[in-house]
C-alpha cells in the first residue's frame, strides 16, 4: 500500500457554486452593533455592514481566524480577537479598515468582550493567573498601550458592562455545552453542574445579585439601556433571547427560535443583533419585532480556489482486492482505486458536494460498492471496479450505514445501520431484510464483526446482548432466511 501516500486529487472545490447573484450568505456569526452599523464574522474574517446588512465590507484578510468584534462606544473602532501569530490575542480595528493593532502579547488565551466606558481600554478575559478551570479573569488594557490590569479577583468567563460601566453582567464559567464557544463538546440540553448563571455586579457597591435559573445555561449577558438581556435553554432546551427586568426580577422569553440556537447577540439601544442557522436578525426590544437581515457576500476565498490536495493523511477506509493487486481506499469523501505496485490511480466516485465513504470489492473483483451521501439519504453505489460501467444506485434511508462484507460470490451485502440494526442486500433485486438487532451499545465495543462463507450461504456475527457484553455467533441460511 506504498502507493497510497501519493494520491493527490483535485479538491473540486471550484464546481461548487459558492453564492449564487444576490443570493443570501450563511454561516455568518459573532455579530456586533453600534448605532447603524453592524459587524459580524464569515470565514474568520470581519466584515463590517449597514445595519439592514446592505453595503458589507471586508475589514480582515489574515488567514488566521478572527471572533468576538465588539464596537468601541464611539464606533471608531472594533476590538476583537485573532490568533494572527499561533497565540490568541486582543485586536482593534478601524472601522474603515487598516492595519489591525495588537494589545496584548501574553501566551496564553486573551478573548475581547467589551470596551470601558470612556473608550480608552478594551476590557477581556485572560486566565493567566489561574492554574485551572472553565474561566478567568477580567483586565482591561489602554488603547495607548501598556501593560494590562486586573479588573478584580472573582472568575469570569463573558460579560458585559453597561453604559456608564458600573455595572457588570457576567458568567463566572463556560457551559459544559462548549461548542458554543469553539469549543468540541456538543452537550446540547446539558443540565448537570456546569451550567453558569448570570452575575450583576454593583461595582460602586461592591453587590452581586443572581437572575434566577438553577441547571439551566444563561450566557451572553448583554445591557439595553438598564435592562439585561441574555440567551438561555430554559426553554425547550433550545437557546433563545430572554429579558431580565433588574427591578422587578422578571424573566420574559422575547424570541422564538423553534430550531437552531441562537449562538451570539449584541445590543445597542433598543435593538439587538443576533445570529441563529448563519443568519441574522435584529430584535427591535420596544416593538418586540423580529427582522432578518439578508446579507450577500462574493469574497474571494482561498477554499473555493482548484488546487490539488494530497489526501494521503485522510484516509479513512481501505480494503484490498482478492487478487492483491489493488487497494480500495477511502479518502477525503472520494473512492480510489490504488494499484499496490504498477498501475494508475482511479478516482472511482469523482465528485463534488457529496460524501462517499466504505469501498469494498466484490469477491471476484470487478465490482465496487461504496456508500455516497447526498441529500440527506444514504444510496448504497454498485460499478464496475474500472469506474467506467453502469452504475446500480439503492437507497437506504437516513440514517447512518457501514458496509460490513460483500460475501458470497456476490450475490448479497451485509451492513449495519447507527440503529444497532443489522441488513442484508440482495444485490441483484435491491431486496434487503433486517437480520438481527443489538440491544445495547456499550462504551468500547461498538460495532459489529460479521462473516459470510465463501459459497454465501451463511453468515457468522457477533452481537451484543441485554446484560452482559457477551459476543454469541448466529448462522443464517440465504435463500430462505435473511440473505435474501
Amino acid at each position: 500500500m506504498r502507493c497510497a501516500t501519493k494520491l493527490a486529487i483535485i479538491s473540486g472545490i471550484s464546481g461548487l457554486v459558492f453564492q449564487a447573484a444576490n443570493a443570501q450568505t450563511m454561516l455568518l456569526g459573532d455579530p456586533a452593533m453600534h448605532q447603524d452599523k453592524i459587524a459580524f464574522v464569515y470565514a474568520g474574517d470581519l466584515y463590517t455592514a449597514n445595519r439592514d446588512g446592505s453595503d458589507p465590507h471586508r475589514l480582515t484578510t489574515q488567514a488566521a481566524d478572527e471572533s468576538g468584534p465588539v464596537f468601541s462606544p464611539d464606533g471608531t473602532r472594533i476590538a476583537y480577537t485573532a490568533n494572527y501569530h499561533g497565540n490568541t490575542d486582543v485586536y482593534s480595528i478601524s472601522v474603515n479598515g487598516g492595519q489591525p493593532t495588537r494589545h496584548t502579547f501574553h501566551p496564553g488565551s486573551d478573548i475581547a468582550v467589551d470596551w470601558s466606558s470612556n473608550g480608552q481600554e478594551i476590557a477581556f478575559i485572560s486566565a493567566r493567573q489561574r492554574l485551572n478551570g472553565r474561566s478567568g479573569q477580567l483586565y482591561h488594557v489602554s488603547v495607548d498601550g501598556g501593560l494590562p490590569e486586573l479588573q478584580m479577583q472573582a472568575r469570569i468567563f463573558r460579560g458585559a458592562y453597561n453604559q456608564n460601566g458600573r455595572q457588570l453582567a457576567a458568567i463566572p464559567f463556560g457551559p459544559a455545552y462548549n461548542g458554543l464557544y469553539g469549543g468540541s463538546s456538543g452537550w446540547k440540553g446539558y443540565r448537570g453542574g456546569t451550567t453558569p448563571s448570570i452575575q450583576i455586579m454593583d461595582l460602586r457597591r461592591n453587590r452581586v445579585n443572581y437572575i434566577p435559573g438553577e441547571r439551566v445555561n444563561d450566557i451572553e449577558p448583554m445591557w439595553a439601556g438598564n435592562q439585561v438581556y441574555f440567551l438561555s435553554d430554559r426553554d425547550a432546551e433550545v437557546f433563545n433571547l430572554h429579558h431580565y427586568d433588574p427591578g422587578s426580577g422578571a424573566i420574559t422569553k422575547v424570541s422564538n427560535e423553534a430550531v437552531w440556537d441562537i449562538r451570539a447577540a449584541d445590543a445597542h439601544g433598543s435593538q439587538i443583533i443576533y445570529e441563529a442557522g448563519g443568519a441574522l436578525k435584529l430584535f427591535d426590544t420596544e416593538t418586540g419585532r423580529t427582522t432578518a437581515l439578508e446579507i450577500s457576500l462574493s469574497p474571494d476565498l482561498p477554499q473555493l480556489q482548484s488546487s490539488w490536495t494530497n489526501v494521503a493523511g485522510q484516509i479513512s477506509a481501505a480494503d484490498l482486492s482478492k487478487s492483491g493487486k489493488r487497494v480500495l481506499i477511502t479518502a477525503r469523501g472520494e473512492v480510489f482505486s490504488v494499484p499496490v505496485e504498477d498501475g494508475s490511480t482511479r478516482n472511482i466516485s469523482d465528485s463534488s458536494g457529496v460524501r462517499e465513504y466504505d469501498g469494498t470489492w466484490s469477491p471476484d473483483g470487478q465490482r465496487l460498492a461504496y456508500i455516497v451521501e447526498a441529500d440527506r439519504t444514504q444510496h448504497l453505489i454498485i460499478e464496475d471496479q474500472n469506474g467506467m460501467g453502469d452504475v446500480t444506485r439503492f437507497d437506504l434511508g437516513e440514517h447512518f450505514y457501514t458496509l460490513l462484507d460483500w460475501g458470497g460470490e456476490g450475490q448479497h451485502i451485509i451492513y449495519r445501520d447507527n440503529h444497532l440494526k443489522l441488513y442484508a442486500l440482495n444485490t441483484e433485486s435491491g431486496e434487503r431484510r433486517q437480520i438481527a438487532e443489538d440491544s445495547r451499545r456499550q462504551w468500547g465495543f461498538g460495532g459489529t464483526d460479521v462473516s459470510t462463507s465463501p459459497n454465501g450461504e451463511w453468515l457468522a456475527y457477533t452481537r451484543e446482548e441485554e446484560i452482559s457484553i457477551a459476543m454469541s455467533i448466529s448462522t443464517i441460511l440465504p435463500a430462505d432466511a435473511a440473505l435474501c
